[in-house]
C-alpha cells in the first residue's frame, strides 16, 4: 500500500502544477546565461587571479503570490569556475627532490546542480515591457570539480604533491566543498511575444557566501555576474 501510494505521488504533484499553470498562477520556463566567475580569497596562502568564462542553463519556474509578485525558483546546470594564486609553494613530484616553484595559478572548473530561492517584483507593462528586479538565496551542490595548476616553471601535476610556505598539503582535485551556499540579485526585462509567451533578459549578480576551497587556510569566496536570456511559455 505504501509503495503504491509513493509512486503515485510524483503524478499527483504534476496535477497540481498543471492546474496551477492553467490557472496563471505559475510561469514555466527555460534559460540559459554566459558568466564570468572570480574568487576573492580571504586567507592568507592564496592570493586572488583571474576570472573565467562559464555558462548555465535550466528551468525557470515563478509562483505568482501577488499582483506584482513571484517566489522563483527551478534548476539550473552551471559551471562556474575561477583562478587563485599561491605566490611561493614547493612542489614534490614522487621519488623526486622539492623543487621551488613561485606564482602557482590554479584554474578551478567546477559543475553544479543549482536551485535558487527568490522573490521577484514585476512591474506592469511601459510600452508592451515590464521590468522586474529579483532578491534571494541559491543552492549549489556540486556534481563535478577538477582544478588545472601552472607556476612560473611550468605545468604542475595535481597527483602530486603541492606544498606552500605553511606546509599545507592541498590536493586539488578533492579541494571543492559540494556545497555552495550564494545570495543573488538581478535586473532584468520582459516582453510579449503572443499569447501568455514572453521572452526576457537580464543581469544577475551572485555572491557566495561560504569558502568554495576545503582548505581553511584557503578561504575563497566565489562569485560570478551573468547575462541571462530566456523564454517563458
Amino acid at each position: 500500500m505504501y509503495k503504491s501510494n509513493k509512486n503515485l505521488l510524483p503524478v499527483f504533484i504534476l496535477i497540481l502544477l498543471s492546474n496551477a499553470v492553467m490557472a496563471q498562477k505559475v510561469l514555466l520556463g527555460l534559460k540559459a546565461a554566459p558568466l564570468m566567475g572570480w574568487y576573492k580569497c580571504t586567507g592568507s596562502a592564496v592570493k586572488t587571479g583571474g576570472s573565467s568564462v562559464g555558462f548555465s542553463y535550466g528551468l525557470m519556474a515563478d509562483f505568482k503570490i501577488g499582483e506584482r509578485y513571484y517566489l522563483g525558483t527551478g534548476f539550473d546546470i552551471a559551471y562556474m569556475g575561477g583562478k587563485v594564486v599561491l605566490p611561493t609553494a614547493v612542489y614534490t613530484p614522487p621519488s623526486s627532490i622539492s623543487v621551488p616553484v613561485t606564482n602557482v595559478q590554479i584554474n578551478y572548473s567546477n559543475q553544479y546542480i543549482q536551485v535558487p530561492l527568490s522573490l521577484k517584483f514585476r512591474t506592469k507593462e511601459i510600452g508592451h515591457i515590464a521590468y522586474w528586479a529579483q532578491f534571494g538565496y541559491a543552492n549549489s551542490f556540486l556534481l563535478h570539480g577538477k582544478a588545472s595548476l601552472q607556476s612560473d616553471n611550468g605545468i604542475i601535476d595535481t597527483k602530486k604533491i603541492l606544498t606552500n610556505s605553511a606546509d599545507v598539503k592541498l590536493n586539488y582535485n578533492y579541494e571543492v566543498p559540494m556545497y555552495r551556499g550564494s545570495m543573488i540579485i538581478g535586473l532584468g526585462i520582459e516582453y510579449p511575444i503572443g499569447g501568455n509567451s514572453r521572452i526576457y533578459s537580464g543581469i544577475k549578480f551572485d555572491n557566495g557566501l561560504f569558502s568554495s576551497v576545503k582548505d581553511k587556510k584557503m578561504d575563497a569566496l566565489h562569485s560570478n555576474l551573468s547575462l541571462n536570456f530566456g523564454v517563458y511559455f
